[in-house]
């Protein structure tokens, strides 16, 4: 079996039963409980990560003495790293920050993609600058259990009937995530699509978890324990009893989200997805709380213009809750979806959640996230007809992985929201204006397109005079960032300007020859520094 470096398996002696924590393992960090599975062979086993030097034990759960002891020196971790959570933002297991730019590949453990494709696109992803990628435990959205829409192998995660686990496609399965770890990404695993625990019930759908658990909460891995959390079966949406079907399956979900918080010893990071549809746009919205959660997830539409509304509210209403949770839109307006959504919505989506303070963002690909092959006929067809192929060499996944590179290159961590700072910028009555971040002294500014914002005699003039505010008197730089091209440099752009700024502290941007405050009428990173 393989398995991502820093895991390791061992064999139980004897079956402790399925009662949730199965094994105790105890390392450098201290008492981790853990449930075990029960592989293709029969036999019981529990995987261990071993990434911290020193000494390992494990026991059954109840019992004094282990079973298995060995010492760990200078082991290899895995190349996707552990992440954490520091306040609002992330971070690795070394405390660096980890800026979260995900790919949304829901059906990759699946037959529909192979696994030698599957593994290139990992590395392509991760040479764009992708760190998540965030995919379906095999109870896919958009079809029902044991169409062959959704098989991996040949198989379902449940034998037919749903009666027990299948440990075949589990197999299958963790070769998958094991090589997309290895390129140095994290999976962020959606435990099932939400009107599963219709068919599984309560008690098989926390063994189904059981089993996600124990298969690669050792893995370096995000858990959503819901996908579109309330939604009922499809054919249900137009029934009556919608409201009180949707209440029920939220009541459901956020009970076993408190039991995957138990049952994971290793305390991975917890989230849900939500389902506008029922004006969801957040995990609290979906369950009701954010107590068992670690991550805030946000779902705002594909309605290319007309869900940034939605989701810059949610953002800011989320930022500003009680929780202190990191804040981030993990599905909105995939690129080419029902005709839209092109590469320079993409670009406006990045910066206007990042400068707002989100912790990161998820993009996502019509035809992708489904892995959609020419001959299908679904799933998810109705939204646009691209091949995966197609989808994965759409312009905005490469330009959001240089936009994150831009970011990673400056101490994003300390962004701090600035609208005030600029004379024209974003607010509730209109979120497609600029927007800015201060880091330190430094101001950091998004211009959307002027192909965006509400015309004006044919085009927009609402960037033709803009001014940065609240500037100290001295000298500053102003320098131009392109977010288009690849072949721009990645740092603040040479050309540019510098002026004196007296005691009212007003910095005009006006670019010549252009009816615009930046170069052209495309999107700009402005950055404003003391010279």
């Amino acid at each position: 079996m393989s398995l991502p470096r820093g895991v390791r398996e061992v064999v139980v002696p004897a079956d402790p039963g399925r009662r949730g924590a199965d094994v105790v393992v105890t390392d450098p960090a201290g008492d981790h409980p853990l449930p075990t599975f029960v592989a293709t062979d029969g036999s019981t086993r529990a995987r261990i990560r071993t990434h911290l030097d020193g000494e390992y034990a494990v026991r059954i759960f109840g019992e004094p003495e282990p079973f298995a002891r060995w010492q760990v020196h200078a082991e290899r971790a895995s190349t996707a790293p552990l992440v954490r959570r520091t306040g609002r933002r992330l971070t690795d297991e070394a405390g660096e920050p980890f800026l979260w730019l995900a790919d949304t590949w829901w059906f990759a453990l699946c037959d529909r993609v192979s696994e030698p494709e599957l593994r290139a696109l990992a590395r392509l992803r991760a040479d764009q600058g992708f760190s998540v990628v965030q995919v379906v435990a095999g109870l896919f959205p958009e079809v029902e259990a044991y169409e062959d829409l959704g098989e991996l192998g040949g198989r379902w995660p449940w034998t037919p009937g749903l009666r027990e686990i299948e440990s075949r496609w589990w197999d299958d399965a963790d070769r998958r995530l094991t090589l997309i770890i290895e390129a140095g990404l994290t999976p962020a695993v959606v435990g099932a699509w939400s009107y599963y625990l219709l068919d599984l019930g309560p008690e098989r759908m926390r063994q189904h978890w059981h089993e996600v658990i124990a298969r690669w909460a050792a893995f370096p891995v995000v858990w959503c324990v819901a996908g579109e959390a309330g939604l009922p079966h499809y054919r249900q949406l137009d029934k009556p009893g919608l409201d009180t079907a949707v209440g029920k399956l939220s009541a459901g979900w956020r009970a076993i989200t408190s039991a995957v918080r138990a049952l994971d010893g290793y305390r991975n990071l917890r989230t849900v997805h939500p389902c506008p549809a029922f004006g969801h746009f957040s995990s609290t919205d979906a369950i009701g709380d954010a107590d068992d959660l670690d991550l805030i997830w946000l779902q705002t539409g594909h309605a290319d213009r007309s869900s940034v509304p939605d989701s810059l509210a949610t953002l800011e209403r989320e930022l500003a809750a009680e929780h202190g949770l990191p804040v981030i839109n993990s599905e909105v307006c995939y690129e080419g979806i029902a005709g839209g959504s092109s590469a320079t919505l993409q670009r406006f989506l990045f910066f206007a959640h990042l400068l707002s303070g989100a912790a990161g963002h998820t993009y996502g690909a019509q035809g992708l996230w489904a892995f959609r092959r020419t001959e299908d006929r679904g799933p998810g067809i109705v939204w646009g007809d691209s091949t995966w192929q197609e989808a994965a060499a759409l312009p905005g996944s490469a330009q959001l992985g240089r936009c994150a590179a831009f970011l990673r290159s400056l101490d994003w961590p300390a962004l701090v929201p600035a609208p005030d700072a600029l004379s024209v910028h974003a607010s509730s009555e209109q979120r497609l204006l600029p927007y800015a971040a201060r880091i330190g002294s430094e101001l950091i500014a998004y211009f959307p397109a002027v192909s965006l914002l509400p015309a004006d005699r044919g085009i927009s003039r609402a960037l033709r005079d803009v001014s940065v505010r609240g500037l100290a008197p001295g000298r500053w730089r102003v320098s131009y960032w392109n977010p288009r091209h690849e072949d721009h440099p990645l740092g603040p752009a040479t050309t540019g300007f510098e002026a004196d700024i007296g005691d009212d502290g007003v910095l005009a941007l006006r670019h010549i020859g252009s009816p615009s405050a930046v170069p052209s009428m495309e999107d700009w990173v402005v950055m404003v520094s003391p010279a």
